[in-house]
Formats: C-alpha cells, sequence, structure tokens
C-alpha cells in the first residue's frame, strides 16, 4: 500500500488541526504533512486510493468548523529515498567556513575551510539557525584570540559540527560527546 493521492485541508486553530490528524489517520491516511501559513494550519495529507471514500467522510463531517478542503491530487512517481535531499544546499557561515552535505558539489573560495556532513538523525547539518551562530561565534572568537585557542570541548556534540568547525579553524585538540545513541 502506497501513497499515491494526496489532499490539502486548511485548519482555522491548531486544535481542529490535530482533531483533523487523528481522524485521517483513522481513516487510513499514510502521512501528514503540517505548516503553518499566517493564522491558518495546512494539513497535506497522503493516502492511498482505497482510503479516500473514507477521509473524504472525515473532512466533511469537520466541514463545519471550518476546515477547508482542497481537491485530491495523483502524487507524482519519483524516486523518495533520492528526493529528501532537495532541501539541503551549501551553507555559507562566514568567509572561513562553509558546511554542505556530500551529495552537493561546491567549490571552495580562497581562504574558506569547508565541512562536508551527511545530514543524519544527528544534529548538527548546518542547516538550524543556532548551529549557524554558533559557527559564525567561533570563527569570530577565533578570529579575534591572535593566538587562537588551544582546545575545545563540544558537550552534547550532535554530528560533531563544532568540533569539526573548531579544529578546521586552528583549534588544535577538540573533543566532542554525546549521550544521543544516534549521535554516537
Amino acid at each position: 500500500m502506497g501513497e499515491d493521492r494526496c489532499i490539502t485541508v486548511y485548519s482555522p486553530n491548531p486544535e481542529l488541526a490535530e482533531r483533523i490528524v487523528a481522524e485521517v489517520y483513522a481513516a487510513g491516511a499514510s502521512g501528514v504533512l503540517e505548516e503553518f501559513e499566517n493564522d491558518l494550519t495546512r494539513l497535506t495529507i497522503y493516502l492511498a486510493s482505497e482510503h479516500e471514500p473514507a477521509i473524504v467522510d472525515r473532512l466533511r463531517e469537520l466541514s463545519d468548523e471550518g476546515v477547508e478542503i482542497g481537491s485530491f491530487a495523483d502524487i507524482e512517481d519519483r524516486v523518495w529515498s533520492e528526493t529528501w535531499k532537495e532541501g539541503h544546499k551549501a551553507i555559507e557561515v562566514s568567509p572561513r567556513l562553509r558546511v554542505r552535505p556530500p551529495f552537493l558539489a561546491a567549490e571552495v573560495s580562497a581562504g574558506q575551510h569547508e565541512i562536508v556532513i551527511d545530514p543524519g538523525q544527528a544534529f548538527g547539518t548546518g542547516q538550524h539557525e543556532s548551529t549557524q551562530l554558533a559557527l559564525q561565534a567561533l570563527d569570530e572568537l577565533l578570529l579575534e584570540e591572535p593566538q587562537g585557542a588551544s582546545s575545545l570541548l563540544d558537550i552534547g556534540t550532535g554530528s560533531g559540527i563544532l568540533a569539526m568547525a573548531a579544529r578546521r579553524l586552528g583549534v588544535e585538540w577538540a573533543v566532542g560527546f554525546d549521550l544521543h545513541k544516534v549521535a554516537v
């Protein structure tokens, strides 16, 4: 049973969106993407076509509560094991540092260091703003210190991106540790 259809539904509030998700899963949905648009919650519901009648019935029951129901659409046949890569890109953290996934080729500028991280489940791919801010702060700190830093301890290292960046930027010794099994 695959996902071959989808429908987009708009909910006026998050509580109703939660109810919609529960109802469509009970009717056979195989997945729901939740996004926020202005004051609405947009739900893209993925399903196998045989579950369409049951899902339509559940959605119609909620239409009196302000739910906007779009139309069903076929999902194009894609290689989903590769499609997830589309959202990733090289991140220019600073003039001296860039982070990119291994499946994207990119030229490195003169004097720029690159960290290549395979985006897995551990935190620290460079995509999140908090990682970018930490990397920028580390770069600025190391630029301010004429001799640089000799060591760095990265507690809760995730992917190890901060420790790797420190080494690339001249820190002699860096160690990171984490308790989360995915990171380890």
